[in-house]
């Protein structure tokens, strides 16, 4: 196994979310979340389901740059997601940036738009 993905429904009709995703560290960039997010985006709209939903650090911008280019857009911030009085140790920086706030996205999965981007990553 070089990568999983994980749904849940969610408390809203037709609306699903993608939990938790994670491939393999040798394997990330070669397109296996891509293919795992496509295929659970193709399952979930033949399923029946509306709506995909998936939250991430604000501050991971590779993250961020993932998702839209699978056609997610941005949904709400959840402000001070991950702080101290949440669980979270006092300071956590990615790529520079303090971590402080979530981020949803989601996608309508009835929009068959293909996918435009040109990288596998």
């Amino acid at each position: 196994m070089v990568g999983h993905l994980q749904l849940l429904g969610t408390i809203l009709a037709g609306e699903i979310e993608l939990k938790n995703m994670a491939v393999v560290p040798d394997q990330r960039g070669t397109g296996v979340g891509r293919a795992l997010v496509v295929s659970a985006i193709e399952r979930c709209g033949v399923e029946g389901w509306s709506r995909m939903v998936v939250a991430t650090a604000a501050a991971d911008t590779g993250n961020l740059r993932f998702y839209q280019r699978l056609g997610f857009r941005f949904l709400s911030v959840e402000r001070d997601a991950f702080t101290a009085a949440t669980g979270y140790p006092d300071v956590i920086v990615i790529d520079g940036i303090a971590l402080l706030d979530r981020v949803w996205l989601s996608r309508d999965l009835n929009d068959r738009r293909p996918d435009t981007s040109a990288s596998p990553a």
